[in-house]
């Protein structure tokens, strides 16, 4: 004679433990039991949307009194087959504006044609949320894989990202009279030869994107405070020590005409950024991240919008680049909030 085993699993009803092969005892449903005596049964209900789906349970102690819960509705989104937002004058006037160039001198994109309605009709749509190549800040959600190991405590090496903040609080005590700020600098370069972007484009046309082999380049330098949004940029042919003194000079004339401020400069490990014969003015101080650390200069999120002026567009020469550059650097400074939410990491912000 075989014997069954016995295992403690969830029984159908109660906390008996069931015996594997024999039935369990059943739990009585009590609205299915007030509808038993009925002759065929508690009555099934579908929804309208096809067969297969489940049904909410039926509410009521008599089947004529049997009423379907309503399926809740997501607010924010329009259903299919909707109407337009838009009339047929108010397209076509969109469809002509977008054969422009966009007001900030790079590539229509899906928020910009939101934007653009919004503020000529006040039209109100929900754009896809920006993701994947984001310009975030960089922070993870702070919950760590199964199976991974616990990062080592963090250590002070004196210098680096980690010195920042105290050494910003070592100038404020030792110049009590003057304003310290602290900004972040990046060089990018640009050339002649383009780079794709996805774009925005109506149903059943093709944006176009042309290439060239040119590799001829300029090099931008910017300066970003990432409290405030604020930037300077300035264009030259390339990148060395004399041009990086330029550089410094200039920042310091401009952010600090009177000599009442202190600037700490934020700058990685370039070969002009350490260089003995490089000229750093006096109110100006330069502070170095550790080696091989891009992901913590605040900067690097600000070159896509930066180069969106040469996506999908193709320049004969470098001085026909040059003037929509400038154009697109001026736009970025004049629009404060749009930079510092590429720039503002939350401990650069907090740096002040």
């Amino acid at each position: 004679m075989t014997r069954i085993p016995r295992c403690r699993i969830p029984a159908a009803g109660g906390d008996r433990p069931a015996v594997l092969g024999l039935p369990g005892r059943r739990r009585e449903d009590p609205v299915a039991g007030s509808l038993a005596g009925h002759p065929t049964g508690p009555p099934r209900v579908r929804r309208p949307g096809g067969p297969g789906r489940r049904a909410d349970p039926v509410v009521g102690p008599h089947p004529a009194q049997a009423v379907e819960r309503p399926r809740p509705r997501r607010t924010g989104r329009r259903a299919n087959g909707a109407d337009p937002l838009l009339a047929p004058a108010q397209q076509t006037e969109r469809y002509t504006a977008l054969q422009a160039e966009s007001p900030d001198g790079g590539q229509w994109t899906g928020r910009k044609v939101a934007r653009y309605a919004r503020d000529r009709w006040g039209a109100r749509s929900s754009p896809r949320p920006r993701g994947g190549g984001s310009y975030g800040s960089g922070s993870d959600s702070g919950c760590r894989a199964p199976g991974t190991r616990r990062p080592p405590p963090r250590t002070s090496s004196g210098c680096g990202f980690d010195r920042i903040a105290a050494r910003v609080a070592d100038l404020r005590a030792t110049h009590p009279d003057k304003m310290v700020e602290v900004w972040f600098e990046d060089e990018a370069r640009l050339g002649l030869k383009p780079i794709a972007r996805r774009v925005w484009c109506l149903k059943g046309h093709r944006p176009r994107s042309n290439g060239q082999s040119r590799f001829e380049s300029l090099c931008v330098f910017g300066f970003a405070h990432p409290a405030t949004g604020r930037t300077r940029t300035l264009i030259l042919p390339k990148a060395n020590t004399g041009t990086m003194g330029q550089v410094l000079a200039d920042f310091a004339r401009w952010a600090n005409p009177d000599g009442r401020k202190v600037r700490v400069v934020v700058v990685d490990n370039a070969g002009w950024h350490v260089a003995g014969k490089l000229a750093v003015p006096p109110s100006v101080v330069l502070h170095h991240l550790p080696s091989c650390t891009p992901e913590l200069q605040p900067v690097e999120p600000r070159w896509p919008l930066v180069r969106e002026v040469r996506a999908n567009k193709t320049f004969p020469t470098l001085a026909a680049l040059t003037d929509p550059l400038e154009k697109r650097c001026r736009w970025l400074a004049g629009d404060t909030a749009m930079v510092k939410g590429a720039v503002g990491f939350h401990w650069a912000v907090a740096l002040r």
